[in-house]
């Protein structure tokens, strides 16, 4: 009895091991998947400086200079994105908060972004040498943008798509990486 006791705890035991190695719900197996996905995007940490422009929903045309901060979080399960861009006197004319996520469960990629008082979660997927992403604009159409990342160099454009499929440029950003980033902690980036 004692011998099929022990044979049962042991079944058991090994039965819950198998279980909890294939549970989507252990938070191991979670960021073990969440870390394979970030590990795709490794190419974006790091702190970069460049030049930008866009053109606002009002027609006006913008130049800055444009930086961007991106590091691991969360057990390397996320990735946080803070963009500033800086006026030719140094003022900060646009500031935003981003964070690209992975959800194992569905295989898909998340980005959640906050600037200029708007908020929202945004398709994201990531490419062979960058990223790409879309902004639903109500009325005007669908912002889309394509980011290249490689060699040290990130160079991002961004489409606004009316219903009737007309594509005029909105964005561009040329940045080149200045250095490792110690995001979220540490200071902005500063303009020069």
């Amino acid at each position: 009895m004692k011998r099929f006791m022990a044979m049962t705890v042991l079944g058991v035991s090994l039965a819950m091991s198998a279980v909890a190695a294939e549970n989507p719900h252990d938070p191991d197996v979670r960021y073990k998947a969440q870390q394979a996905a970030m590990a795709k995007l490794s190419a974006l940490d790091g702190e970069w400086r460049g030049t930008a422009w866009s053109i606002a929903p009002t027609g006006v045309k913008s130049e800055v200079i444009q930086t961007e901060r991106i590091g691991p979080f969360l057990n390397d399960s996320v990735k946080l994105i803070e963009g500033r861009a800086y006026g030719a006197n140094g003022e900060v004319k646009f500031n935003a908060l981003a964070l690209i996520s992975f959800d194992p469960a569905t295989g898909k990629y998340g980005y959640r972004a906050h600037a200029q008082s708007y908020g929202g979660d945004f398709e994201f997927e990531p490419t062979a040498d960058g990223f790409k992403w879309k902004v639903p604009m109500g009325t005007f159409g669908t912002t889309e943008y394509t980011a290249v990342v490689k060699d040290g160099t990130w160079h991002e454009v961004g489409y606004l798509v009316t219903a009737d499929g007309k594509r005029t440029q909105v964005l561009e950003m040329n940045l080149k990486r200045i250095g490792d980033s110690k995001w979220p902690l540490g200071t902005p980036v500063g303009p020069k």
